[in-house]
């Protein structure tokens, strides 16, 4: 059970380690790291205003996942192992996809 759970921490790591920046607002305009929208690129302002949104939602959903992630591992009972073997991934990828809807939204305002 611990293999299947090293993968989904190390990818909650990653997209911690890649929020910071984002929170920070240390990302210039580009076009390969950050919320990159019509409305983002041509403008500074906007482009930070929705980095650091996006940058805190995904340290906020990465660090969720992580502490699901701990707790499976910490208490290994019939549900944490259904957890990790049915819904794996998903305990990563479901909050991001949730963050992603919610920033489209945000997006929109802008």
């Amino acid at each position: 059970m611990i293999n299947q759970i090293i993968i989904p921490m190390i990818l909650c790591f990653v997209f911690i380690i890649l929020s910071i920046p984002l929170i920070l607002q240390k990302v210039r305009p580009n076009c390969f790291y950050g919320v990159r929208t019509r409305k983002t690129m041509p403008d500074e302002a906007v482009w930070y205003k929705a980095n650091k949104f996006f940058g805190c939602g995904m340290l906020i959903s990465s660090l969720f996942s992580l502490v699901v992630l701990i707790v499976v591992v910490l208490i290994p009972d019939v549900v944490s192992v259904i957890i990790i073997n049915k819904l794996g991934g998903l305990v990563v990828v479901l909050p991001v996809g949730v963050l992603v809807i919610i920033s489209f939204f945000y997006f929109r305002k802008l």
